[in-house]
């Protein structure tokens, strides 16, 4: 909201490329496909799961199902997203959501994570429509040589925008 109106702007994926080795340019891209990692090999550590390697590349961050997400006003959905992490807990927050929509809960499963979204009775009014946008991060604890811990917030990133859609509240019989 800029001024008391809605200013809504249409998002297109882009490669952030270099020509010439001085000028940078967004390039529009179809889709993304693959997030290369920068990555060195880290220092040898006690900890056997420091000296594994990791993978060149990770997979993106997908939304699964469909779209758009049909959130019933005074009820739950659920939304899976496939996030590449590892063991542990990932939390997820959502961005200036409309007013209404919340997350209850977020679990994981093999590939990623399931969200259950919340539309509130009263705030959350059937019709409302909109994109999510939500940030995925995930609490990790560091070991350093003297054997003192420390604990970090990691950033997994910003899940794709989730088109969605406020319904009618569920009749108890489709419950």
């Amino acid at each position: 909201v800029v001024a008391g109106q809605e200013v809504v702007r249409t998002a297109v994926p882009a490669d952030d490329m270099m020509q010439a080795f001085a000028y940078k340019h967004l390039v529009p891209a179809e889709d993304l496909k693959v997030v290369v990692w920068y990555w060195s090999k880290p220092p040898a550590s006690k900890a056997p799961a420091a000296n594994t390697p990791r993978p060149r590349y990770q997979s993106p961050i997908k939304l699964l199902g469909d779209t758009p997400v049909k959130i019933p006003a005074g009820g739950t959905v659920e939304l899976r997203v496939t996030i590449p992490a590892r063991e542990g807990e990932i939390q997820v927050e959502l961005s200036d959501p409309p007013e209404g929509i919340t997350i209850d809960s977020v679990s994981r499963f093999d590939k990623g994570v399931a969200i259950l979204l919340r539309g509130d009775a009263e705030r959350a009014k059937p019709g409302l429509q909109g994109n999510l946008i939500a940030n995925a991060s995930q609490q990790r604890t560091l070991t350093d040589g003297d054997g003192k811990t420390r604990e970090y917030r990691s950033v997994l990133g910003t899940l794709p925008a989730m088109p969605f859609e406020v319904i009618k509240p569920l009749q108890a019989a489709e419950k």
